[in-house]
């Protein structure tokens, strides 16, 4: 899902051949890492994915890997272990306060939001792919379902597809369907003499179910 933020503009993550985060419009930067000082939008709405609707409160560590999630390109899964940012929150002004659970809150879509929470994320002193950090930003996050793969029709020519090794399909389908995150984390791709199944890995909280490509 690249359309992460709201109301005001568009987070898009891009590779030409460097990577770089912008708000609205498109950046080249002289850097190879994604700088977190060009979150401008004041306030932001990131995913909660919940394949159960268990999540009853959002704690810090949901927080936290979702805003790692936000961040996720097909050449780059962040991880809440690998300890790339530190979270620093806000009650009121600029004044660091401790973490307190999020609650939910029914939206008109029918949906639910978080609370709003005041965060500034910086890279830490050893991110191999984050620099700086964001201004004091204004976020809510909400709660989402994974996209089911039996419901998406990817890009892909059958020609190709007949005779490409399934070694090399993650990285093909990746290149003709780029708002997919084509990763082992969140895909296994099989192939048959007749068909090819895409599903979705165990592990990944973005996509459920299967889609099958068939040819005769």
């Amino acid at each position: 899902m690249k359309k992460l933020l709201t109301m005001f503009s568009a987070l898009t993550v891009f590779s030409a051949p460097i990577t770089a985060v912008s708000c609205g419009n498109f950046e080249t930067r002289d850097r190879s890492k994604i700088s977190l000082t060009l979150f401008k939008t004041q306030l932001a709405l990131i995913p909660v994915f919940d394949k159960t609707g268990t999540i009853t409160t959002v704690t810090e560590p949901i927080f936290q890997n979702a805003i790692y999630g936000a961040l996720e390109t097909n050449e780059y899964r962040g991880e809440v272990v690998s300890n790339e940012l530190e979270f620093t929150y806000y009650k009121q002004g600029t004044t660091p306060t401790s973490w307190t659970d999020l609650s939910w809150q029914a939206i008109p879509n029918g949906r639910e939001k978080t609370t709003l929470i005041k965060v500034k994320i910086t890279a830490t002193a050893t991110s191999v792919h984050f620099a700086n950090s964001t201004e004091i930003i204004t976020m809510a996050l909400y709660r989402t379902q994974p996209t089911d793969l039996a419901t998406i029709k990817f890009n892909y020519e059958e020609k190709i597809l007949k005779t490409l090794p399934v070694t090399e399909m993650m990285q093909y389908f990746a290149v003709l369907n780029p708002t997919f995150y084509f990763t082992a984390r969140h895909f296994e791709i099989k192939k048959t003499a007749t068909a090819v199944e895409i599903s979705a890995a165990k592990n990944s909280e973005r996509y459920i179910g299967t889609s099958v490509i068939t040819w005769s």
